[in-house]
C-alpha cells in the first residue's frame, strides 16, 4: 500500500474534485445546496466573503486527505479488497452516517441559527431529492476513486 502522505495527498485532490463538481452543479441549478456558503458559515459565522471560500478550500482538502487515510485504514483493518464492491460499501456507509449527522450540524452552524442559510435536514433533503442524489454520488464517487487509486 502506498505511503500515508501519498494516501492523504490523492484524498485532497479527489476530494477538490469533487467538491468542484457540486460547487459548479449548485452554480447551474440554484436550488442544490450552496456547500460553499454552509461550510464556510460554520466556521466564519458568514454565508459570503473571501474567508468563508478560504476556509472551505482548507475544509475540504484536510477533511478529504483525513477521509482518504481513514478509508486506508478501514481496508487494512478489516483485510478489504481493493475493488468496487469495497469502494461502494465505503461511499454508502460515509453517505448514511454524514446523512444523518446533517441535522446536527443544521444546529451547530451559525448561519441556520440566524437564518441566512437554510438548514439542510437530514441528507440535505430540505434542499431537494437532486441535492440528496449528489451527496450521495458525490460519495461514492469519492470512495470509488480513492479505492481505485489505492489498487495501482
Amino acid at each position: 500500500m502506498m505511503s500515508m502522505i501519498s494516501i492523504f495527498k490523492i484524498g485532497m485532490v479527489v476530494g477538490l474534485l469533487v467538491d468542484i463538481a457540486i460547487i459548479l452543479a449548485s452554480k447551474i441549478n440554484r436550488k442544490l445546496f450552496n456547500l460553499v456558503s454552509y461550510i464556510g458559515c460554520t466556521f466564519t459565522g458568514t454565508p459570503s466573503g473571501p474567508a468563508v471560500y478560504i476556509v472551505t478550500f482548507l475544509h475540504s482538502i484536510f477533511g478529504s486527505g483525513m477521509l482518504a487515510l481513514f478509508y486506508a485504514c478501514v481496508i487494512q483493518l478489516f483485510d478489504l479488497e481493493l475493488n468496487v464492491q469495497t469502494a461502494l460499501m465505503l461511499g454508502i456507509a460515509k453517505t448514511i452516517i454524514s446523512g444523518c449527522l446533517i441535522p446536527l450540524l443544521d444546529r451547530m452552524n451559525p448561519c441556520v441559527k440566524n437564518g441566512s442559510i437554510a438548514p439542510m435536514g437530514l441528507f440535505a433533503s430540505n434542499y431537494g431529492t437532486l441535492t440528496v442524489a449528489v451527496l450521495i454520488v458525490g460519495n461514492i464517487v469519492y470512495a470509488v476513486i480513492i479505492v481505485q487509486m489505492l489498487a495501482s
